[in-house]
């Protein structure tokens, strides 16, 4: 796992399938800065590579799915998670369409740090 971690640089990517998101009522869209974490879900029946990000709002408490990472980017990742891997994820962003027909989140993926072995 070391090496994995050693080859990751950190990244930005826009979240797919924001548009599907149920935003629980009340909660507020991510906002840049805000944490967000991933989870695999191997059973997804679409892509067995599918990493989902969430986040929670910091006023309701209500933690939500805003979308998934790109299929590139799943194929990947996913390899490494399933190893242990963890990742640091933060809302760095929203991009959006020429003409405003649609925003995204972007979220900033970087390697978390192995936590210290005591001696």
């Amino acid at each position: 796992m070391e090496e994995a971690v050693r080859t990751f640089v950190p990244f930005q990517t826009p979240v797919r399938g924001h548009g599907f998101a149920a935003t629980p009522r009340g909660a507020r869209p991510p906002g840049p800065g805000q944490p967000a974490w991933l989870a695999r879900e191997r059973a997804n029946p679409r892509d067995g590579w599918a990493i989902a990000v969430w986040v929670q709002d910091p006023t309701t408490g209500a933690s939500w799915r805003i979308g998934y990472l790109d299929r590139a980017v799943g194929a990947r990742l996913s390899p490494r998670l399933d190893q242990g891997m963890r990742v640091n994820a933060t809302i760095s962003d929203w991009w959006e369409a020429p003409g405003g027909r649609w925003q995204r989140p972007v979220v900033a993926l970087r390697p978390a740090e192995a936590p210290r072995r005591a001696a």
